[in-house]
C-alpha cells in the first residue's frame, strides 16, 4: 500500500484557530517580523529605532480597526507638533518683548495653527510592522522625521526671509536719514514678524534653529543695535505751558519718564538743532457737583526744533482725566499714569521715529 501523508492544509485550518483561542490575550500581528526589526509590540525597541531627537513619534490605539489605530497615531503626532509650535511661539513672544517690540503675535499664532492643521500631514508616516492587536485593541506607531519636516518647511521660511534680508541690508546706509530709516525700519519689523511663524514651525520639528535662521537672527540683532544708535542720538525737549493752580513741573516729569520708556532722550529748556520739541497745553475744566470736580485735557504737538509746522497734533491722554474729593487737583495728578502717556506717545511717534 502507498504511504499516506497528512493533509497539511487541513491541519493548519484546524490548529491555527485553536492557537488563536489559546493565546487570545497575547499580542498578535498580521505582519511577519522582519530581520533586524523589533517585534511589533516591542515598544521600547521601536522607540529606540526612532529616537526622539530625530523623530516625533506616537502610538495610536483603536478598538475598531488597524486603520483607525494608524489614524489615531498620526493625529497624536500632529497634536504634538502643534503643541511644540505653541511653545515656540510663547518663547518668541517672551524673547521679543525684551526688545520692546510690538509684533502682533496673536495673529501670528493663529496663522501658524491654521497652517499646522496640517499642511504637511503627508510627512507623518505609519510604521506598518508595528501594527498589532492586544486585549481586543489595535495598536500602531506613527513617526515624523524631523529632518524631512524641517526641509519641507524651509521653503516657506526662505520665501518670507527675502524681504527681511533686503530691508536689513538697506538699513545700514540710512542712519543719517531719519525719515527713510524709519520707513525701512517699519518694513523690516513687519517682515521680521512674518518670519516668526515658519521659524516656530521649523524649531518645533527640528528641535532648534537652522543655519539660515541663526544668520537671520544676527541680521535682526544688528538692526536693533542700529536702531538704538539712531534713537540714542535723538532728544525731545518737553515744554508744558503753565496754567493757574496747576503743577506743570510734576506733569512734565511724568512726560519725561514716558519718553525715557521709549528709549529716547529728553530735556527741558532750549531747542538745539536736531532735537524735537513736544509742546503740551494743559486745560482744566471745573464743575460743581456735590463737591468740586476737575477734568484735565492734554492737547499736544510735536515737531523738529525750528519748524513752525508740527508733525502732528494729538492728545497725551485718550480720555479726560478726572479729579475730585477734598483735593481734586492732587487726585487728578494721581490719575496721570506714565504708562498711558508712553503708549499714546508710541502710537503718535511710530510713523516718524523707529520706535
Amino acid at each position: 500500500m502507498g504511504k499516506h501523508f497528512p493533509n497539511t492544509k487541513l491541519m493548519a485550518m484546524l490548529i491555527l484557530p485553536m492557537l488563536a483561542m489559546l493565546f487570545s490575550g497575547c499580542a498578535s500581528s498580521r505582519y511577519s517580523q522582519v530581520e533586524g526589526y523589533p517585534e511589533p509590540d516591542d515598544r521600547e525597541g521601536w522607540l529606540a529605532r526612532y529616537p526622539e531627537d530625530q523623530y516625533v513619534t506616537a502610538w495610536g490605539v483603536s478598538s475598531v480597526s488597524e486603520r483607525e489605530a494608524i489614524h489615531d497615531a498620526k493625529a497624536v503626532v500632529a497634536a504634538a507638533v502643534r503643541s511644540s509650535i505653541d511653545s515656540e511661539l510663547l518663547s518668541i513672544m517672551r524673547s521679543e518683548s525684551r526688545y520692546g517690540e510690538s509684533t502682533d503675535f496673536q495673529r501670528m499664532e493663529s496663522r501658524t495653527q491654521i497652517k499646522t492643521h496640517f499642511e504637511h500631514a503627508e510627512l507623518i508616516k505609519p510604521v506598518l510592522y508595528t501594527v498589532y492587536k492586544e486585549d481586543g485593541k489595535f495598536n500602531a506607531l506613527a513617526v515624523l522625521s524631523r529632518n524631512e519636516a524641517a526641509e519641507a518647511l524651509s521653503g516657506p521660511y526662505e520665501k518670507e526671509a527675502i524681504p527681511f534680508r533686503m530691508h536689513a541690508a538697506r538699513l545700514d546706509s540710512l542712519t543719517d536719514d531719519l525719515p527713510r530709516f524709519t520707513q525701512v525700519w517699519a518694513k523690516l519689523k513687519e517682515s521680521h514678524g512674518e518670519l516668526q511663524a515658519p521659524g516656530a514651525e521649523i524649531r518645533a520639528v527640528a528641535g532648534g534653529k537652522t543655519k539660515a535662521m541663526v544668520l537671520d537672527r544676527v541680521l535682526w540683532e544688528r538692526a536693533l543695535n542700529l536702531r538704538l544708535d539712531v534713537l540714542g542720538g535723538l532728544n525731545i525737549v518737553v515744554e508744558v505751558k503753565p496754567i493757574p493752580d496747576f503743577d506743570e513741573a510734576e506733569l512734565r516729569g511724568k512726560i519725561q519718564a514716558a519718553i525715557a520708556d521709549l528709549g529716547l532722550g529728553t530735556s527741558v529748556g532750549g531747542c538745539p538743532a536736531g532735537s524735537l520739541v513736544l509742546v503740551v497745553e494743559p486745560r482744566l475744566v471745573w464743575r460743581q457737583v456735590v463737591g468740586k470736580v476737575v477734568q484735565l485735557e492734554l492737547p499736544a504737538k510735536i515737531s523738529p526744533c525750528g519748524d513752525k509746522i508740527p508733525w502732528t497734533n494729538f492728545s497725551l491722554s485718550d480720555q479726560k482725566i478726572r479729579g475730585e474729593g477734598r483735593r481734586p487737583l492732587e487726585d487728578l495728578m494721581g490719575q496721570i499714569q506714565v504708562k498711558s502717556i508712553s503708549e499714546n506717545l508710541y502710537t503718535v511717534l511710530k510713523p516718524y521715529l523707529p520706535i
